[in-house]
């Protein structure tokens, strides 16, 4: 029951027994619950009767005198006005008094004498229709009925919330029911009580016979029965809040010795009715936040398991008179006649033919197989699967085979044929079914070496392989899609199985060397490292915070390796965001979710060649990740965003965001991915991202494709890409399909482009240039729209190198060029030239670390850059077009330039224009400072000292406050990260500024 819940006190009755245990849960679990149901939506949990209530009721056919029988509960020839009562009840749903009983008799005239009772002749000369139009002429109110309440239900399986797992694992200790029995059960059920709600006395399940079957089994099974009840064994009922008045639980006959259901009437008094009479019954459980109470709805049948309805479990929910009750129940279901434990089998014969086999087993019997389906694999040397699942939609098998290939195939429970195993064994034919071929197949997804897992969690697909890399799947319609590649760990080349922990981790099972490992995602380390010789085929892994097991096979011997838990003096109280220093960061955008302060989600990038995707509150102040990118084979040096896109993005939910990432660095490596977060309050971070992995690009796997034995292009392998930029305003109308571009700074001194088609998930090199001669460090593209007279718009490019120079390029006519030349080539074409710069500027000594552009409202542009010597450089450019399309036509004119050397005492490494008077910048020396731009040049106004060593770039963003004040953030990396924010000083009224 966890440290919380050392105590509790019982409550027994004669003939049923209820343990009242307070604390179970914590004030923080008991709001938790609450909130996660009223986001997903509570119902009525009973609705007033139909107008069409008469209709249904005369479609019943059964005689009069069946009728009286089955009232006539003690078979005296009359009948009582409690013997209807209890009848009543079970009609349209609405609670009779004795009062109602005798409006009723009056209405339809049915009781001449008045004495409250009906005789056999009394009730043969009455119409049943007349009962039948009374009932359905009544208003019933929610208060007349059996129940008025709110509810809905709470998953708590594999991939719930972890308090929802928490609290089903603590309900499995107190029951001590085996997991698989609790595991099945149904769902948790919340309520909600509001003022004049109520439950009158019920039971929670109902008789078993032999002919009954469970509902919980059914639905697993994904079956029906003519007769089903919900088999309830166990009711834990949670109170989540303090009542102000009434609400009390009440048991009616908990300690009475013994039961008569008539004699739960007497003298007008209804002991089951909880709006007038919860005072009269024997035991009431006053509701307390936190408490539990526990009881059993069946008595033993002598071994400790599911025999007869107890009817003293009898409850019900008293009239809530002031205030709210909020309530929820875990009931724990139990056949009393399990149905034989069932096992798929799938075997692989010969010519590729894979049989799906439900084998059933009950003690004392012989297995009884069922042939379920045949599956035709594809071709290949080694033909037979390894590994398969069950998709959660139904109706689908996905499986891997030894070619490292994922197969769907089509599958129902509805068909299949019923065989004896002895004929199976012995050779014999069986009926047959039609062989299905794969409705969707990935070739070679693992590589040559197999597939060793493929699991399901959380809607997603996974599998694993022994070429090192574990894919996330998803299912569009019939097909199989992959969303993303992970390489987990470098040297672990054999994965053999994926384990989410209820906290949010994923583990990665498999063999390094000759140790067994187990990786976490989260801290990215071993957490257990088994020696065992090399990998095996057949082994297994258990462990818990208290020990640890793993056995396998070798050389014919079963091994086992056991070590209990040792005690961990070593807290972690602030974990890193990455084992090096960061070396990009960008700032993806906020997402809002309810309950939580703004959630900022950043990207960043780290010399210890991941990227991840992290959330920060700017009330807690920590940094939460919610995903980790380990595709770079070396350091991640630059980040681009295209876009980012919020609500309404085509594809994607109504809040959240929407964008896609670039990311590049060492080995002229790039990746891109699709990036999708969006407020989830059920999680830890309060934030849900997922991610797509769209395409990838390497410089010399380009050059292997176009077949350069003879090297005639030298590509040196420590290329490095320095620095990203989307161009902007290349997914039009004016295109012919919707390519995106990227332009890229490359340390062996050249300037690429690169065009992206997502569709295809393609990225490929269509234009570069080697004028700078020496690494480039930045690039930034720009968009400058013509005036209406002119329609057309020209892509314009900025670089930068290392000897203090900023190259202005003309990248139109490359794009347009590109364009034309992919649709013709399907893809793949020969770079292009991009040309000589249209304007060069020699704006430092030494390289250019930092470099930004805005456009002023004038419709000019205001180039910000900073260098290796501490200095900031800033030109105002002019851009003018002739009547000519070529580029020739494109004219830069340069209206100011300002300099301030020695601006920082250090490298510049991050520079922002926020207004066209106002300029950030930021330097190794832990400075940031904010300059004012005017006629004679930059002021500083204000300096501020940060945390962060060796900064490595900065990201800044501007958010619009309620009273409409604008409010500047900036993130800055380095070793570490911080967010600041200010607010910006007013723009200055002299005239002729820039506004």
């Amino acid at each position: 029951m966890g440290s919380h819940c050392n105590s509790f006190s019982v409550s027994v009755a004669a003939h049923t027994f209820a343990a009242e245990i307070p604390d179970f849960l914590t004030e923080e679990e008991c709001k938790l619950i609450v909130h996660l149901a009223q986001l997903k939506g509570l119902q009525k949990s009973q609705i007033l009767p139909t107008d069409d209530y008469e209709e249904a009721m005369e479609m019943i056919e059964i005689s009069q005198m069946d009728i009286f029988n089955l009232l006539d509960h003690n078979q005296d020839g009359q009948l009582q006005l409690k013997e209807v009562l209890t009848h009543t009840r079970l009609g349209n749903g609405r609670w009779m008094t004795p009062e109602n009983i005798r409006e009723m008799y009056t209405a339809v005239k049915a009781d001449p004498d008045g004495n409250g009772v009906l005789s056999l002749e009394e009730f043969k000369q009455l119409n049943i229709r007349d009962f039948h139009k009374y009932m359905g002429s009544q208003k019933v109110k929610m208060s007349d009925l059996v129940r008025n309440s709110q509810h809905t239900w709470l998953y708590q399986g594999e991939g719930a919330h972890q308090v929802m797992r928490a609290i089903r694992q603590r309900v499995m200790r107190l029951t001590r029911l085996p997991p698989e029995i609790v595991e099945h059960s149904e769902p948790l059920q919340v309520v909600r009580y509001d003022q004049g709600g109520h439950y009158h006395a019920h039971m929670d399940s109902g008789p078993v016979f032999p002919e009954t079957a469970c509902s919980h089994t059914k639905l697993v099974a994904n079956e029906s029965a003519p007769f089903e009840t919900s088999c309830r064994y166990v009711t834990v009922l949670f109170y989540l809040n303090n009542v102000t008045g009434g609400g009390e639980t009440v048991f009616p006959i908990a300690d009475n010795r013994t039961y008569e259901e008539m004699s739960l009437i007497q003298n007008d008094v209804d002991l089951r009715d909880t709006r007038k009479n919860c005072d009269k019954g024997n035991l009431r459980v006053k509701p307390q936040q936190g408490t539990a109470v526990f009881w059993y709805n069946y008595l033993s049948d002598g071994e400790g398991w599911v025999g007869e309805l107890d009817d003293f479990a009898l409850h019900g929910g008293c009239l809530v008179t002031q205030g709210t009750k909020w309530i929820a129940n875990n009931w724990i279901n139990v056949d009393p006649n399990p149905p034989g434990a069932t096992t798929a089998l799938l075997a692989s014969g010969p010519d590729g033919e894979m049989l799906w086999l439900d084998v059933t087993h009950r003690p004392g019997q012989a297995p009884w197989v069922r042939l379920m389906g045949r599956y035709l694999l594809p071709p290949c040397k080694q033909r037979w699967h390894t590994c398969a699942a069950f998709l959660p939609q139904g109706g689908l098998l996905v499986c891997g085979d030894r070619r490292g290939s994922l197969l769907l195939f089509p599958c129902s429970s509805s068909l299949g044929w019923a065989v004896e195993s002895a004929g199976i064994a012995d050779g014999g034919t069986s009926p047959a079914l039609p062989l299905e071929a794969p409705l969707s197949m990935l070739f070679g997804l693992h590589g040559k070496m197999g597939v060793t897992s493929v699991t399901c969690h959380g809607g997603y697909i996974y599998s694993t392989g022994r070429d090192g890399c574990f894919h996330q799947l998803r299912l569009q319609g019939q097909q199989l899609e992959v969303l993303r590649k992970h390489r987990p760990c470098k040297g672990l080349q054999w994965i053999e199985e994926l384990r989410f922990t209820p906290d949010g981790d994923l583990l990665v099972l498999g063999f390094h060397a000759d140790n067994f490992v187990v990786w976490s995602s989260r801290t990215g380390e071993n957490l257990h490292c088994i020696p065992c010789g090399g990998g095996h085929r057949s082994w297994s892994y258990c462990s818990n915070a208290s020990a640890e097991a793993f056995a396998f096979v070798k050389c014919g011997d079963v091994m086992l390796y056991h070590r209990e838990a040792e005690p961990c003096e070593q807290q972690v109280l602030l974990e890193s965001l990455h084992g090096r220093e960061i070396a990009c960061v960008r700032h993806l955008g906020a997402v809002e979710v309810p309950g939580h302060a703004t959630l900022n989600v950043f990207v960043t990038g780290s010399e210890d060649t991941t990227a991840c995707v992290l959330a920060l509150s700017e009330r807690s102040r920590a940094a939460m990740p919610l995903t980790r990118l380990s595709d770079h084979i070396s350091s991640v040096r630059a980040l681009a965003l295209a876009g980012p896109t919020g609500p309404g993005d085509k594809g994607f939910g109504d809040e959240g965001l929407c964008t896609l990432l670039f990311s590049a660095g060492g080995r002229a490596q790039i990746e891109c991915y699709r990036l999708l977060c969006a407020g989830d309050p059920a999680s830890e971070s309060a934030v849900a991202c997922q991610v797509i992995h769209v395409a990838s690009h390497r410089l010399d796997k380009h050059w292997e494709r176009k077949k350069n034995r003879h090297k005639l292009v030298k590509m040196d392998p420590e290329t490095r890409y320095m620095s990203l930029s989307v161009v902007p305003g290349t997914s039009s109308e004016q295109l012919l399909a919707p390519w995106k571009f990227l332009a890229a700074a490359c340390s062996d001194g050249s300037v690429r482009v690169f065009g992206l088609l997502e569709a295809a998930r393609k990225l490929v090199l269509v234009a570069e240039s080697f004028h700078h001669q020496r690494c480039v460090l930045k690039v930034e593209a720009f968009l400058h729209t013509l005036p209406q007279h002119h329609p057309s718009r020209r892509h314009l490019l900025c670089s930068a190198a290392t000897d203090g120079s900023i190259a202005f390029w003309d990248i139109t006519s490359p794009i347009t060029d590109a364009m034309d030349a992919l649709h013709r080539a399907e893809g793949e074409i020969q770079p292009l030239a991009l040309g000589t710069p249209l304007l060069t500027v020699m704006a430092h000594s030494c390289g250019v670390n930092s470099l930004h552009i805005r456009e002023t409202p004038e419709g000019h542009y205001l180039v910000a850059s900073g260098s290796d010597d501490g200095s900031i450089h800033i030109c105002l450019l002019e851009v003018a077009l002739g009547r000519g399309k070529a580029t020739a036509g494109t004219c830069l004119r340069i209206l100011e330039r300002v300099a301030r050397p020695c601006a920082h005492a250090a490298h510049v490494t991050g520079i922002r224009v926020l207004r066209p008077d106002l300029l950030l910048s930021a330097s190794v020396d832990q400075r940031l400072t904010l300059w004012r731009r005017g006629p004679g040049g930059l002021d500083a106004l204000s300096t501020t000292f940060f945390h962060v060593l060796d900064l490595a770039e900065l990201d800044c963003w501007e958010v619009a406050e309620a009273g409409g004040e604008l409010r500047y953030y900036c993130v800055l990396c380095g070793r570490g990260l911080e967010m600041l924010h200010g607010i910006a000083p007013p723009e200055p009224p002299l005239p002729g500024a820039p506004h």
